[in-house]
């Protein structure tokens, strides 16, 4: 990551123009749709953020306010971010999404980097069943495994505009699409895998793709 001059102004601006407790800033050199590199639009208010270009008000870590901390069992299943942010959105803080704090992401090979992300993403599914299997109980990581079922559903369609997209020679396109497909069925094998054995570590899977 890299980040913009203007970074630290467009949190203030954000918090200033929004009203809010938490900015998600813009994270560019990521496919999105969006301005925000993100899933969601500027402006667009949100129930959880993840970190990479994360701004909040101190009340939701001070001792006279929420108090809030990353909870230390997400350490190995990842997801500390999210669950942090949710925990201050239902105790009242509000979170935008902004395009104003741009940070950049890359790492000279955007490519290596979507297929290394896409098996990060498979393996923090996995640990999440594992810690539901060992903290709750077994058919708890079943049923959340089984859930998982819907990502091979969603990669059929994505591998069908795959071959598609390479019928009609659309490479990046077409790339794109596997690589999606492939992190879509990839979350559904590893859900089951996270029914035995232990955690993978994050650091373990990343840039080792």
């Amino acid at each position: 990551m890299t980040v913009d001059p203007t970074w630290l102004l467009g949190h203030l601006r954000s918090h200033e123009e929004f009203a809010c407790d938490v900015v998600g800033g813009a994270v560019h050199g990521r496919p999105s749709r969006y301005d925000t590199g993100r899933r969601v639009a500027h402006g667009q208010e949100r129930p959880t953020i993840g970190t990479s270009n994360v701004s909040f008000k101190r009340w939701i870590v001070a001792d006279d306010g929420l108090r809030l901390r990353f909870d230390p069992r997400f350490n190995a299943s990842g997801g500390e971010d999210k669950d942090f942010f949710s925990s201050a959105h239902r105790k009242g803080a509000r979170i935008v999404v902004s395009s104003y704090p741009i940070v950049h992401d890359s790492t000279g090979n955007q490519d290596a980097d979507l297929w290394n992300k896409a098996q990060v993403s498979s393996i923090m599914h996995r640990d999440r069943i594992v810690r539901l299997r060992t903290e709750v109980g077994f058919f708890a990581g079943f049923a959340s495994a089984i859930w998982g079922v819907r990502f091979g559903i969603k990669s059929l369609p994505v591998f069908l505009d795959y071959q598609v997209s390479l019928l009609f020679k659309k490479a990046d396109r077409a790339l794109r699409k596997q690589i999606s497909a492939y992190k879509n069925f990839q979350k559904m094998i590893q859900g089951f895998n996270g029914l035995r054995g232990d955690y993978i570590a994050r650091h373990e899977v990343r840039r080792s793709f």
